[in-house]
């Protein structure tokens, strides 16, 4: 076994919701999908418990570690796993450690556990999975229509996205301070605070976060954003080839549900009626021969997962006409999140 001495920090997570001009109501979703795994909790040592999951090319997977004065911990990769290495390490201070993941050219899947080793006695493993096939290669899998002819997203290599059911007290109507706080660890990989303290600087007693809110925090945090008119798909889809991405505020209504579980395109869940704006984040887009999707981080994932562990929220497929007429209906301005320079 190869060992290598690292140090990590489950990355809190927190989410808000709403805008103004009009009066936001409760969100009456029913999430599908299967519960996730409660993560362990070692004393002085908290992991995140998520499944990283790439595909076939070259890719990253950056970690972050926090620790005290005088500890450490090591890091175990199996002998197996010549696939994985570092290039960045630390022994006995706080930062990012970056796993390099080579292109996978076996025709076949892989996974390999990666144990994080903490005193004598206290271990805890997250496992790193890497698909034989490129992503664009699950879309029709995934329900979208048509054959690709351009696809773009501003992913980061390192678990930026937030369930806002793991956000406390406030967590059915943390959309906004979690999408707010989704954009801070985007645009800041040091930004390491959760949604939880974004609510504790805005409406700390609860209900929901609007335009001002967003604004108010973006600015208080230094995250470089300006207010764009969504006007047409194409819009937000010029945001995001430009390397940006951005917050929405739609009428969930108005996006067509999808029973089915292994599908990834339209919502995962059910709105009883109109009038409830919801906060989420775009991040990429898909375009196809016959349709335009958007690549969303909806916060509304409630610890509900797909079968490869990775939550429901993360990495949706929303069509692009119905994202345009859900936010002119209740909130029609983007808020674009500008790639830092």
């Amino acid at each position: 076994m190869r060992r290598l001495h690292l140090l990590f920090l489950a990355i809190a997570l927190t989410v808000c919701s709403c805008a103004d001009p009009y009066e936001p109501k409760p969100s009456p979703y029913t999430p599908g999908g299967s519960d996730n795994t409660p993560t362990a909790v070692i004393k002085g040592f908290t992991l995140d418990n998520s499944l990283f999951y790439r595909y076939s090319p070259e890719c990253q997977v950056a970690v972050h570690v926090s620790i005290e004065d005088g500890m450490s911990y090591d890091v175990v990769i199996p002998e197996t796993a010549g696939w994985i290495s570092t290039s960045t390490l630390h022994n006995d201070k706080s930062g990012y450690v970056n796993f390099d993941i080579s292109a996978n050219t076996t025709g076949k899947d892989r996974s390999a556990l990666v144990e994080f080793k903490y005193g004598p006695d206290s271990s805890k493993k997250i496992t790193i999975s890497q698909s034989a096939a490129a992503k664009q290669d699950f879309f029709a899998e995934w329900g979208l229509e048509g054959s690709v002819v351009q696809t773009v997203s501003n992913d980061r290599p390192y678990n930026w996205y937030i369930d806002q059911g793991d956000t406390g007290t406030y967590s059915s109507v943390n959309c906004g301070p979690s999408s707010a706080t989704m954009c801070a660890k985007w645009f800041n990989p040091e930004y390491l605070a959760g949604a939880e303290a974004a609510r504790e600087e805005y409406s700390p007693t609860g209900g929901w976060w609007y335009a001002k809110d967003i604004d108010a925090f973006l600015t208080a945090h230094k995250i470089s954003y300006r207010k764009v008119q969504f006007a047409t798909a194409e819009t937000l889809k010029n945001e995001i080839a430009n390397g940006n991405i951005a917050i929405l505020n739609p009428d969930m209504y108005y996006f067509t549900y999808n029973s089915n579980n292994t599908q990834r395109v339209n919502k995962y869940y059910q709105s009883s009626g109109t009038g409830s704006g919801h906060y989420l984040v775009v991040k990429g887009f898909v375009q196809t021969d016959s349709k335009l999707y958007f690549e969303v981080y909806d916060p509304w994932s409630l610890g509900k997962t797909y079968l490869d562990m990775t939550r429901k929220g993360m990495d949706r497929y929303y069509a692009g006409e119905e994202t345009l007429k859900a936010c002119q209906v209740w909130y029609s301005t983007l808020v674009v999140i500008q790639k830092p320079s």
